[in-house]
């Protein structure tokens, strides 16, 4: 055992700490995450053992910093002691069956070398315990803006989302789609549907980088919104059907069909488009795998409104897809990960031509 110098302490003056979770193990835990009553985390991180005695280290850090740690985001040793929230650390002693025997605070500076984590070491990511938490982490540098426009968009999705999988899309009766508000108006005809307990509601925003995003939501449906995030970011899955649907849309200026009669295909200009707007609805559609497009054009009361909501909801997994692309957000693992594969019946595979690409004067419904 290494001697160290500190403060000798009567008790630990931390109190009510409630394990967590268990981050590194070799047969027993090596690190452990804590959580406090009044917020923030703690971790208990294996030092130093013999025949009678082990010691821990104790260290009090932020909820940013346990998430990024929690999500293999940043190594161990950029952590302890360098990202705690105090000067000084607890070094706990423990004798048999646990037993506190000796408790010092030392200062950050004058931790042994022997007792700080080796370069490199991440912890494995691993999915929340809270079936109702969701958490998104945050890093770079992020506009007021921006940051409401991608927890505007989750939210968007969300809704459509669980609509899908939990009692299929509502009707949407008359609703023309046509302009961004109606998009608004879509979102509210979903959440209708979604009974309140279910909805996904933002509980704590850390603004800063690294910084978070809490939300409580029903985890299948947020974490098949995560996937379907990452499928786009890094295969470009349903891009090219996405482009082609929204440029036949542009090129023969479908939006202008202002008449409720043309959007249910009664209409002779809009009869001749009815076909290939079908057809493209329905492998975007197919390329997300789990929305069911033949339903979404039946309750849609037409293909053209079938169409703009699915692309609604593409565009904003897409835009978040480029955040995540850049590392500006990042998920946390699934809670169920084989019932999500098996929701989306397999990894999505997309095909894309980079130079095939929409610009953003496309972005209203």
């Amino acid at each position: 055992m290494i001697k160290l110098d500190g403060i000798l302490l009567d008790r630990l003056p931390v109190e009510g700490l409630t394990w967590y979770r268990d981050l590194i193990s070799f047969g027993t835990p090596i690190l452990s995450e804590y959580s406090h009553p009044k917020g923030g985390s703690f971790l208990y991180f294996w030092c130093d053992s013999n025949q009678t005695i082990t010691r821990w280290m104790l260290a009090r850090v932020s909820e940013a910093t346990a998430l990024r740690l929690r999500n293999g985001l940043i190594p161990l040793h950029l952590v302890l002691p360098k990202a705690v929230e105090d000067d000084f650390v607890y070094f706990v002693d423990c004798g048999e069956d646990a037993k506190v025997s000796v408790i010092r605070l030392l200062d950050c500076n004058a931790i042994p070398s022997a007792y700080k984590p080796k370069l490199g070491v991440f912890v494995h990511p691993q999915p929340d315990t809270e079936a109702d938490s969701f958490v998104v982490v945050l890093d770079g540098n992020w506009e007021g803006e921006k940051l409401f426009e991608f927890e505007k968009n989750i939210r968007y999705c969300y809704s459509f989302m669980y609509s899908h999988l939990r009692h299929g899309i509502p009707d949407f009766g008359t609703l023309p789609f046509r302009g961004g508000f109606s998009g608004y108006h879509a979102n509210n005809i979903l959440l209708k549907e979604i009974p309140h307990k279910d909805r996904m509601w933002l509980t704590a925003l850390h603004y800063s980088s690294p910084g978070f995003m809490r939300f409580d939501a029903v985890r299948e449906i947020a974490d098949s919104i995560a996937y379907l995030v990452k499928s786009v970011a890094e295969h470009k899955t349903g891009e090219t059907e996405y482009t082609l649907l929204s440029a036949y849309i542009k090129q023969n200026q479908l939006r202008k069909l202002d008449s409720l009669e043309s959007f249910a295909g009664i209409n002779s200009d809009w009869i001749e488009h009815e076909g290939p707007i079908r057809s493209m609805t329905l492998d975007l559609g197919r390329q997300l795998r789990i929305v069911d497009a033949e339903s979404l054009v039946e309750l849609t009361n037409g293909v053209f409104k079938a169409a703009q909501l699915l692309r609604w909801f593409y565009r904003r997994i897409q835009d978040m897809a480029k955040q995540f692309k850049l590392k500006y957000v990042y998920f946390p693992p699934a809670i169920d990960q084989a019932k999500l594969l098996q929701e989306f019946n397999a990894p999505m595979l997309g095909v894309a031509d980079d130079g095939n690409k929409l610009t953003s004067e496309d972005d209203s419904i």
